[in-house]
């Protein structure tokens, strides 16, 4: 697959962003798989986030971003995925 910027700007996919101090936990590992399915785009960021996680939905869904726990986050991909 070759790679399209032009893609990658109009991409309507909903955003997982995960704090970065939580990239080697293997919770977050089963997030990101939960996640991808669900066809999340899933990036980290050491930005500042009120909690652990983040979702960020596109500007055309009118909804806010919604912050999670990390355990919190896993329960509403677990939640939908099944």
């Amino acid at each position: 697959m070759n790679y399209n910027a032009y893609g990658e700007l109009y991409d309507q996919r909903p955003e997982l962003i995960i704090h970065e101090r939580l990239k080697h936990s293997g919770t977050v590992k089963e997030l990101i798989d939960i996640a991808s399915k669900q066809d999340f785009r899933v990036s980290f960021d050491r930005g500042p986030l009120r909690q652990d996680t983040m979702i960020k939905w596109h500007e055309n869904e009118n909804r806010r971003p919604e912050s999670y726990s990390l355990s919190s986050a896993l329960r509403y991909f677990k939640k939908f995925s099944s």
